[in-house]
């Protein structure tokens, strides 16, 4: 009886629904995520698939922040709604940095359907808005008004 009753209340992080279990690694550093990977098969992959991407200095370690996202998003595979870059302390990006917007334009694909996007690194300028942020309206349709009478 009691193997039973340990066989019903056994319990285990792997039955979790993908969007709890995505929720949880959302709030952990990515370090942090990308090492969940280690822990099961399971888990391999499901780092992946975040939505929220947040990258700074105390959150990579001593790498090269900039590096540490570039190789996360080429492993990623979800879209990304949310996503920050913070490089505030060494080794900071050389002004002219063309990585940061290797980053900018592979976030704005319209596959992520990126929500909010927060960059903060000293001396850094995007250096041509027109290829990642092309506006094209659309031209509202006119139709001819009906004659009251």
């Amino acid at each position: 009886m009691a193997a039973r009753l340990n066989q019903r209340t056994a319990w285990c992080l792997t039955d979790l629904p993908d969007e709890v279990f995505l929720d949880i690694l959302s709030r952990l550093d990515i370090r942090d995520a990308t090492r969940t990977s280690t822990v099961c098969r399971a888990w391999r992959h499901r780092w992946r698939h975040l939505s929220i991407l947040r990258f700074a200095p105390r959150t990579v370690g001593a790498a090269d922040v900039v590096s540490v996202a570039q190789s996360v998003l080429l492993r990623h595979l979800g879209p990304v709604r949310k996503f920050g870059l913070f490089a505030s302390g060494p080794p900071l990006p050389a002004i002219g940095d063309r990585r940061i917007d290797d980053l900018v334009g592979h976030l704005t694909h319209p596959r992520h359907g990126l929500l909010v996007f927060r960059l903060s690194v000293p001396r850094y300028r995007v250096h041509s808005c027109k290829t990642f942020f092309s506006v094209q309206p659309e031209l509202p349709t006119f139709y001819e008004r009906p004659e009251i009478r």
